[in-house]
């Protein structure tokens, strides 16, 4: 799970590199601008508390955490009533963004590549896509796959995949599932609350 999360962070934080050319309004685009923002912030002189916030608001426009709290808990997001699939979002969405946040500190410069981007057909009213990158680090390269929907225009994140395989749902789902077939959907999100604040 840390290596998710470190390729996610590096991903927003790195220097950009154009291999592939989009068209404008695209979900390639999208995420290079997303990079593009995120840099002005780290650059700017604002205190690093200031950085966080303005960060924090770039990953909610870039992500759809209720699509990903949604996916991670499976067929259980049933058993979940209209309030608790509320807090459930909530602080799935927390934990996720302090574990980014928190790491922002280990950003040394690395750089990213924004290379193809494939279409992954259609989901009901949405069409997805895959925006393919590669991030390079210490003389290595990491393949980082953002799975993206766009629908009415909004174009957002709903997982990542590294080196082809490692999924940021999938990871969470694992956990999220096998508590929920022996807990309550109360008891996990009390849990991840829990987590939140010992953090």
């Amino acid at each position: 799970m840390k290596s998710v999360i470190m390729a996610l962070v590096f991903s927003l934080l790195t220097a950009v590199i154009n291999i592939a050319p989009a068209r404008a309004e695209e979900p390639r685009d999208t995420l290079v601008a997303s990079v593009n923002q995120v840099l002005l912030v780290l650059n700017s002189q604002e205190s690093f508390d200031q950085k966080k916030a303005k960060i924090q608001v770039i990953i909610d426009g870039l992500f759809d955490f209720k699509a990903i709290a949604q996916r991670s808990v499976g067929v259980h997001w049933q058993k979940f009533t209209p309030e608790e699939q509320k807090e459930f979002i909530e602080v799935f969405s927390r934990l996720l963004s302090n574990i980014y946040l928190d790491k922002l500190k280990d950003y040394s410069g690395e750089k990213v590549e924004f290379l193809e981007q494939l279409s992954a057909g259609k989901g009901g009213a949405y069409e997805r896509y895959i925006v393919k990158t590669r991030i390079l680090r210490s003389g290595a390269a990491i393949s980082v796959d953002y799975r993206m929907y766009v629908n009415q225009g909004k174009i957002r994140v709903y997982d990542i995949l590294i080196e082809g395989g490692v999924s940021l749902v999938h990871n969470y789902s694992v956990q999220f599932i096998s508590r929920l077939n022996k807990v309550s959907p109360a008891e996990l999100i009390r849990e991840i609350r829990n987590k939140i604040n010992n953090n």
